[in-house]
């Protein structure tokens, strides 16, 4: 039960660290390049709305998250929608469409697994 209990503890604190890790990234792409990302999407009133919610750190991680949600939203939902901004997802380039998408679908990876590891540890009475 001891091993188990260790291998518990040390994938729950890689799992922690890759969440930092993944943070880490969510903030340096809001600060390095949400403007870049908001010129290439400037008919979406999703861009739009955000620009006054503010500048500060937290702001602009959600507005990459919304900006990211828009950027995987299918194009039935786009057209009822977001009409104005279709051409524009449809133009945006695939790397910086990465530096979107994949830290937040990341993120999303991270929380489903830590739920499933703690999850496990309360039913296993680890903790």
């Amino acid at each position: 039960m001891s091993d188990v209990k260790t291998i518990h503890s040390i994938c729950m604190a890689a799992l922690l660290g890759a969440m930092i890790i993944n943070l880490t990234v969510m903030i340096f792409v809001a600060l390095t390049k949400l403007e870049e990302i908001e010129a290439r999407l400037e008919g979406s009133s999703v861009v739009n709305n955000n620009k006054m919610s503010g500048s500060g750190l937290i702001a602009k991680v959600l507005r990459l998250g919304q900006i990211s949600g828009l950027l995987c939203a299918n194009e039935s939902f786009l057209n009822s929608c977001e009409p104005n901004a279709l051409e524009n997802i449809a133009r945006f380039p695939a790397g910086l469409r990465r530096w979107v998408n994949l830290p937040f679908h990341a993120a999303t990876f991270f929380i489903i697994s830590l739920v499933g590891m703690w999850s496990w540890g309360k039913f296993a009475g680890f903790y």
